[in-house]
């Protein structure tokens, strides 16, 4: 089990719990103010518009940060995510894992295939998700591309709440797969705890 669990470093487990904080209070906050939870509570209303433009500010500089450390740190973690033929290959396995028709988990290095996707994703998604956050406020940034301020806000509502809908969607799987079945690591990544099992 020694291979499962290789050393994280302090860095990484910090800007992880960046990123779940600021995700949970920008979910929170974007749903409020997406379908009005507090549109007869003015200052609720207000405090969440406030708190959801600070938390996104604090999760692109920890993805810009995050990006950052993974090349330029000694460790140089983008080789964790990078996809390779061995990768694609074992995809069928891992994803035979997950829906319950294979028993063992097909490891063959520290994130899975769908892992590396996803993570890849997130990080695309989080600066295109803030830079259409930004396009609702200031509907010139995407004017060009779909025309009068109206209509382009509409757009930018549109897929900033479809974007919301993967985050929902991917975080719920992840936190899924980390409680039931990758827990030690769940514990190593937040908190430090190393795995008893290490043979």
């Amino acid at each position: 089990m020694a291979a499962h669990f290789e050393d994280i470093h302090y860095a990484p487990r910090v800007m992880h719990w960046i990123n779940l904080v600021s995700m949970a209070s920008l979910i929170f906050t974007g749903l409020s103010i997406r379908y009005h939870w507090f549109e007869t509570h003015e200052l609720c209303a207000h405090l969440c518009k406030q708190h959801h433009y600070y938390f996104i500010y604090i999760l692109l500089g920890n993805v810009l940060v995050r990006i950052i450390y993974a090349f330029a740190s000694e460790t140089k973690t983008y080789k964790d995510f990078t996809i390779g033929m061995a990768d694609i290959k074992n995809s069928p396995a891992v994803l035979k894992y997950y829906l319950f028709l294979q028993d063992d988990y097909p490891y063959i290095s520290k994130y899975a295939s769908f892992q590396k996707l996803t993570y890849n994703f997130f990080w695309i998604f989080t600066l295109i998700q803030g830079y259409i956050g930004f396009a609702i406020l200031k509907p010139h940034l995407l004017s060009s591309i779909f025309g009068s301020p109206e209509v382009t806000i509409i757009w930018a509502r549109n897929i900033h709440t479809a974007i919301m809908g993967f985050f929902i969607i991917t975080i719920s799987i992840h936190m899924y797969i980390a409680f039931i079945e990758g827990f030690p690591l769940l514990k190593l990544i937040l908190f430090g705890i190393e795995p008893k099992t290490t043979h």
